[in-house]
């Protein structure tokens, strides 16, 4: 028989302990971090930036 022995059993602090409690039980998705978003480009500098990439 295999015994499960998790952190959050064996931490001390109370603190650390409902952390580690927490990561176990919260077993869902990832956290999502937006993507950056591109910058707008505006009075031409499109294209001065098409014309550099182009050359």
């Amino acid at each position: 028989m295999k015994s499960k022995l998790s952190l959050s059993e064996v931490a001390r602090e109370p603190i650390l302990a409902t952390f580690l409690a927490r990561g176990e039980r919260d077993t869902g998705t990832q956290p999502v971090i937006p993507a950056p978003r591109r910058p707008v480009l505006t009075d031409g500098a499109a294209e001065k930036v098409k014309e550099q990439v182009d050359a």
